[in-house]
């Protein structure tokens, strides 16, 4: 029975290492796989931190193209702004000046017509004077006839 009890023994020892060699080989496996997944998660996370990077950079150049095209927008409208401003200037001076010059024509054709009605009132008194001189000779030649 001794041998018995030894080969058990030795069966049962050798059931134990091979456990044990078995939970080393786990706890081995377990740490590589913990490891890739460590360093999967590094990799992950430093490609993370380069699309942060990149995309802040990218940020920071929109941010800057957006500053150009907006100064460049505002001063081609201040440029077109001043520009329209000019001309409506010239327009309202033109217009002012035309407007004067047909206040003077008004005025001297009021002026004009003024002159005109007093004129022919002369020539109506005048009309109405010869009138009255050629009927009182039409009137003593008709009384030296008859």
């Amino acid at each position: 029975m001794d041998s018995t009890n030894q080969m058990m023994s030795k069966t049962a020892a050798a059931g134990y290492h091979e456990f044990e060699f078995d939970q080393v080989n786990s706890l081995k496996n377990k740490l590589l796989t913990l490891e890739d997944k460590i360093l999967e998660v590094a990799k992950n996370m430093n490609d993370q931190a380069q699309k942060i990077t990149t995309t802040g950079n990218n940020k920071d150049e929109i941010n800057e193209l957006l500053k150009a095209k907006n100064k460049e927008v505002t001063d081609k409208l201040s440029k077109e702004i001043d520009k329209v401003k000019g001309e409506m200037d010239d327009h309202f001076t033109l217009q002012k000046n035309q407007n004067l010059k047909l206040q003077k024509d008004i005025a001297n054709l009021k002026d004009q017509k003024r002159q005109l009605q007093d004129l022919l009132m002369a020539l109506q008194r005048k009309i109405d004077d010869l009138e009255l001189q050629v009927g009182i000779h039409e009137k003593g030649i008709i009384e030296h006839t008859v």
